[in-house]
């Protein structure tokens, strides 16, 4: 079994003005997920890190993130160990690793007047 070291910058306005890095470390026994770690580690610890996350199968790019500097999608990037270093995909930060997107909804769109 591996260990794994993960450091995600968190930022809530309502706790700190600015963001700051928690680490967290916990066993991987086989290839995993970022978003599955994301989910273990709240679990484990009550850390309550807000990420996005829908499809796990890498088609919605929901759960985009920067991992070790590079965007990647957390559902389908495997960890087996090591160090990975997760930071929200862009600067427009709601809560820990959610981003303000542009999506509109998947609803029908508005009827004309």
């Amino acid at each position: 079994m591996n260990t794994v070291r993960l450091i995600v910058r968190r930022f809530d306005p309502t706790v700190r003005p600015e963001p700051y890095e928690e680490v967290y470390e916990l066993p991987v026994a086989a290839t995993t997920s970022v978003t599955n770690l994301l989910y273990e580690i709240n679990e484990r610890y009550a850390a309550g890190i807000a990420y996005r996350v829908s499809c796990h199968r890498g088609i919605c790019a929901s759960c985009r993130f920067r991992i070790n500097g590079k965007a990647r999608l957390g559902c389908t990037y495997e960890v087996n160990g090591g160090e990975l270093r997760l930071e929200p995909a862009s600067a427009d930060v709601i809560r820990d690793l959610v981003v303000a997107s542009d999506w509109k909804g998947l609803g029908p769109p508005p009827e004309d007047d």
